[in-house]
């Protein structure tokens, strides 16, 4: 019997070691895991912290451009107009260079004709006036001769 025991009391020791050594493992085994799930929980702040960080810069990012497109549409709205109205006024202006140039077309065309009667009366007066002095001129030589004649017959 003092053999079983001893045998039991070693049994027992023998459980208790294992016992202290499971427990000692169990708390160690916790404590990992513990700190992996610190670890983790610390991995995934920081991811969550880094796609917070990402989406938020591109958001920024997104809306700078957006704000570029938006001002770049007023900037082209800006010069399609300036070039509208400038080219409005060119035409505006040829329009009234083009009318002012027909104006003074039909002004000189109708100054010219009133020059090309004029001279045409000149002319014809001229061409009257040369006619009526070659008729006296000839009448003057018909007399002439007349004379001539009659002083010699």
């Amino acid at each position: 019997m003092t053999m079983d025991l001893n045998n039991l009391e070693e049994t027992e020791q023998v459980n208790d070691a294992k016992s202290y050594a499971l427990e000692k493992e169990q708390r160690q085994l916790i404590e990992t895991i513990s700190t992996m799930r610190e670890r983790l929980e610390k991995v995934e702040s920081e991811a969550d912290l880094r796609v917070q960080k990402t989406v938020a810069a591109t958001a920024r990012e997104i809306i700078q451009l957006k704000e570029t497109a938006a001002a770049l549409r007023d900037k082209i709205d800006v010069v399609n107009n300036q070039t509208d109205n400038l080219v409005q006024q060119a035409v505006a202006d040829a329009n009234g260079e083009i009318k002012q140039l027909k104006d003074t077309i039909a002004k000189l065309r109708d100054e010219l004709e009133g020059q090309k009667v004029e001279f045409e009366e000149e002319i014809q007066g001229l061409n009257t006036k040369a006619r009526d002095e070659e008729n006296q001129l000839k009448n003057t030589i018909r007399v002439m001769r007349d004379q001539i004649e009659a002083e010699d017959a």
